[in-house]
């Protein structure tokens, strides 16, 4: 991947495919894939779904597990 193609994937979610395996899945999300997984383990992202032997996550789920994590964090800064 070149790198402006990189650059763009970060700034843009939507360049982002809908569906990605875990690896891009956790680049997606900035972690690790080691830490990915724990996550998608204690509940905080969705678990993937599995197709023809495929393993799979949906951006859309990762984006709605991501901003219920927030939402349920915003009071931790709110003086």
């Amino acid at each position: 991947m070149a790198t402006n193609e990189a650059s763009a994937r970060h700034r843009r979610p939507e360049a982002w495919p809908r569906v990605m395996r875990r690896e891009m899945a956790a680049d997606y999300v900035g972690i690790s894939p080691s830490l990915f997984d724990q996550w998608v383990e204690d509940g905080t992202l969705p678990k993937p779904t599995r197709k023809n032997g495929v393993t799979m996550w949906d951006r859309h789920e990762i984006d709605a597990s991501l901003d219920r994590l927030f939402q349920a964090d915003s009071t931790v800064w709110d003086d």
